[in-house]
């Protein structure tokens, strides 16, 4: 069982799933963490007491974050001779792997 906090913070998120609970947090039972994740804590939820009972994702919340991150372009990997050499430059100057 995860906890989040109850209510959202300015930015709509209930912040990331934590293992202890502390106060002002709800527990989210494992059947809608997913869910939770996959919208990156960018939702509506109903609670009964201290438990989650749904989860609805909040579709300006975090259409409003994602546009303010910028896209990060995937790395290439790096060539065989790329990590090649990496290993010849580590075994000359004496590290190890």
């Amino acid at each position: 069982m995860y906890f989040i906090n109850r209510g959202p913070n300015k930015a709509g998120n209930h912040g990331n799933p934590v293992s202890n609970q502390t106060a002002g947090m709800v527990a989210i039972p494992d059947d809608l963490l997913s869910a939770y994740i996959a919208a990156k804590g960018f939702v509506n939820i109903q609670t009964d007491g201290g438990l989650v009972t749904s989860v609805e994702t909040n579709q300006e919340a975090l259409a409003a974050y994602e546009a303010a991150r910028p896209e990060v372009p995937e790395e290439a990997p790096a060539s065989v001779e790329e990590r090649l050499s990496a290993v010849e430059n580590a075994i000359e100057r004496g590290l190890s792997l």
